[in-house]
């Protein structure tokens, strides 16, 4: 199972250039936050937010401290035009993936499809997965699969 970002979206990690300032992805995640505080329940989230030519890459990742809940929440976006760029779309993109947390939160079987699915929000046209991983149980099995092997 690949978690990394790059791996995740297909990119090579020395081509990815940030698109906001470190001061402005605290700022972002703490809106998230607080949003969120009353479902948060130990977990904590945590926004990425890369480009790499006309392509912009997000992922806000909702994790426990052990990680044994791990839930990272990817969008891609291809801008076309001069009308979108990347400050002004992932603002939107964050704005519905958040829409989708409050629906996740309230139910939990409110899932998002593993696979790139089409998604859309005031004009901006973007593609959205995510996956719940358990992180702490994978590395275990994979330890006992390579102990088991010896």
């Amino acid at each position: 199972m690949t978690y990394g970002f790059h791996k995740a979206h297909g990119t090579e990690e020395h081509l990815l250039k940030e698109v906001f300032s470190e001061e402005e992805i605290m700022l972002i995640q703490a809106k998230l936050e607080q949003n969120n505080f009353q479902y948060l329940d130990g977990k904590s989230l945590e926004v990425i937010c890369k480009s790499s030519g006309s392509n912009l890459y997000l992922r806000v990742l909702l994790q426990n401290q052990d990680k044994s809940f791990y839930y990272p929440i990817d969008a891609q976006f291809k801008q076309t035009d001069k009308k979108h760029p990347f400050k002004t779309a992932a603002p939107l993109i964050i704005d519905y993936i958040q829409a989708y947390l409050t629906e996740y939160f309230q139910d939990p079987d409110t899932y998002l499809t593993i696979e790139w699915g089409d998604h859309e929000m005031d004009g901006i046209e973007f593609l959205l997965k995510g996956q719940i991983f358990n992180v702490t149980l994978e590395e275990q099995a994979n330890q006992f699969m390579a102990n088991k092997v010896h």
